[in-house]
């Protein structure tokens, strides 16, 4: 049986840089834990700007824990949800989990802009450190498919001659031997593109 907190109440979390704010409810024994709310576009507001500049604001304490998720029922609204500096994703008392609203999925990705460039980034990073740290047989068979770049996997496909898999691009005649799909567990071995065997018509 859970035993009930000391203070439950409904909280505003207010960014003071946008002044978007997040309406939830928490439940505690110690009104100072530094809780600002658990929301996935709260957390990307506080993660972006900073747990300072993010202010939470009491706005009703309730006698239970049962009275506590009524009350965000009823203040969490979808008339709510509507209001552009509204960061709640779902109507109060729904939890975290179940699908998505249309309504939800605009957020969610209204509040993903400009993620994607430092994502992008940071994979490319991370591809140049892998890739410093190889052998120069294993750089060079890799420059002989990708010319000093980090080998990518788009617009090409997999193949295997039965004991190794092969990307091979696009458009490119396949060499003997090989059949589609890739063999599980097998290290890439990038063919060189300028020698196929090609047989006369």
């Amino acid at each position: 049986m859970t035993t009930e907190k000391k203070f439950n109440f409904i909280y505003k979390t207010v960014n003071v840089k946008t002044n978007k704010f997040y309406i939830g409810m928490h439940s505690t024994d110690d009104l100072n834990d530094g809780y600002l709310g658990s929301g996935k576009i709260l957390q990307r507001s506080i993660q972006k700007y900073g747990k300072e500049n993010h202010i939470l604001e009491i706005v009703e304490y309730c006698n239970t824990r049962k009275i506590l998720k009524q009350r965000e029922r009823d203040i969490v609204t979808s008339d709510l949800l509507k209001n552009e500096q509204c960061m709640n994703l779902k109507c109060g008392g729904e939890g975290g989990w179940g699908p998505h609203t249309i309504e939800s999925r605009r957020k969610i990705s209204e509040s993903r802009k400009g993620k994607h460039f430092s994502h992008t980034e940071a994979t490319k990073q991370k591809m140049r450190e892998t890739f410093s740290k190889k052998t120069e047989e294993e750089k060079n068979k890799l420059r002989t498919c990708t010319g000093d770049r980090v080998p990518s996997t788009a617009g090409t496909r997999w193949y295997n001659d039965g004991t190794k898999s092969i990307l091979i691009k696009s458009g490119e005649i396949i060499p003997d031997g090989l059949t589609k799909g890739r063999l599980p567990h097998t290290k890439l071995l990038p063919v060189s593109l300028k020698v196929r065997t090609v047989h006369p018509q």
